[in-house]
């Protein structure tokens, strides 16, 4: 199986695409920061984050971020971690949300060279994102989300079993994975995938939209040859960025 995650991502002045801050936006100002500061975080979401700590920073008017990750048995043991539900809870009571990583990996983003590369070229290659733990859960997903009569299709923006309508030519291809099931969700925020895409799109980039290609190697349909700006030429001066992840290998061996 040939397995392929875009993500679009538009900047103006998920593939996945971003996209900038528009015009008439508001855009947050940044504000020197004082002498001083002290600024209050909290890892890993332990259950006493709801339970205890986050009325005791209301009550004397502190605010603080609380970082979440998805190791340490957060998934599993919902009596020593907080749940989503609390989580969004936390949100609510006006405290920030951060991600946190596994494993603590280098997240240093391109190179000088890579970056040159993408300013000259309008690409860059070979940039590893995911570790095979979380390649194996994403193609796991994948495997319930073909399925036409899978939980939560309705949430999909576009959803087509064989986009071909020839059996024997068979082109999965849908729009929306991050609404269906978490991993795709979560990929969004992989900061492997957003220290490269600050990189090269600047501040104020969102996600436009993510898209999923599927089909049986040495047999099925094919995405002709195309250029994405195609089909956004509303970020003018053209300013997105398409972030390709193979879930499979790319070779001709495998169909590709």
């Amino acid at each position: 199986m040939k397995n392929a995650l875009a993500l679009v991502l538009l900047a103006t002045s998920f593939g996945i695409v971003l996209s900038g801050s528009s015009a008439g936006e508001k855009v947050a100002v940044l504000k020197p920061i004082p002498d001083k500061l002290v600024v209050l975080t909290f890892d890993d979401c332990n259950k006493s984050d709801r339970s205890f700590v986050a009325a005791e920073l209301k009550k004397y008017g502190f605010g603080a971020t609380f970082f979440v990750t998805e190791g340490l048995g957060f998934l599993q043991n919902k009596k020593h971690y907080v749940t989503w539900e609390e989580i969004a809870e936390l949100d609510k009571m006006g405290f920030e949300i951060a991600n946190h990583t596994r494993s603590h990996p280098n997240v240093a983003g391109l190179s000088a060279d890579q970056v040159a590369h993408f300013v000259e070229h309008g690409y860059v290659a070979g940039v590893r994102l995911l570790e095979e733990g979380q390649i194996e859960v994403l193609r796991g997903e994948l495997a319930e989300m073909t399925d036409p009569e899978h939980d939560g299709r309705e949430l999909f923006y576009e959803y087509h079993s064989n986009e071909s309508d020839n059996p024997d030519t068979v082109l999965f291809h849908a729009l929306g994975a991050w609404r269906v099931r978490r991993a795709f969700h979560d990929i969004l925020w992989n900061p492997r995938f957003l220290v490269p895409a600050w990189q090269l799109l600047g501040n104020n980039f969102r996600l436009f939209h993510d898209q999923l290609f599927s089909k049986p190697a040495q047999h099925g349909g094919v995405v002709a040859w195309h250029q994405d700006y195609s089909y956004w030429t509303w970020t003018t001066p053209m300013s997105h960025l398409t972030c390709w992840i193979g879930l499979d290998d790319v070779s001709t061996e495998n169909g590709c």
